[in-house]
């Protein structure tokens, strides 16, 4: 993006946040369908869009198929474990600390128990988390993140 448009973003979004969206931007889709009209038949479409992947030499990378459960749609996706397929990343669970914790994480220390206020289902000790804190003390303590 020009810089322009980034600055723009950043008044929206992190930093960190923007860069996995312009990361995600540049991976290809998990599928393209395309439709086939004006008296093209789903496996006449198929057969040419075959025909035109072998040409350029990228139909070993992809697989193209008529739709399962619409007729008229073509369905070209990547062959699983080829460079064009990629893992979808798990979104990470929430943590949402008091001011105090906060501000002690921000010292170098670890969060402990006493600062949590509510976190997401199915926490443990090791996962991955996001952790937020509650500045304006607008959270209910036990509540749900996801409320938040």
């Amino acid at each position: 993006f020009p810089e322009e448009t980034e600055q723009l973003f950043l008044n929206y979004y992190t930093k960190c946040h923007l860069d996995k969206i312009l990361k995600v931007l540049v991976l290809p889709p998990r599928q393209i369908t395309v439709r086939a009209c004006n008296g093209f038949s789903a496996e006449k479409l198929a057969s040419v869009i075959r025909k035109r992947l072998t040409d350029v030499g990228t139909l070993k990378e992809v697989l193209v198929d008529v739709h399962e459960t619409i007729p008229e749609a073509v369905v070209i996706k990547p062959v699983t474990g080829s460079d064009t397929d990629f893992a979808e990343e798990k979104p990470l669970k929430v943590v949402i600390i008091d001011r105090l914790c906060g501000e002690s994480v921000l010292r170098g220390s670890n969060v402990f128990i006493p600062g949590i206020l509510c976190c997401s289902t199915g926490v443990v000790e090791g996962d991955h988390v996001q952790i937020y804190v509650d500045i304006d003390k607008k959270v209910t303590r036990g509540s749900l993140p996801e409320l938040h």
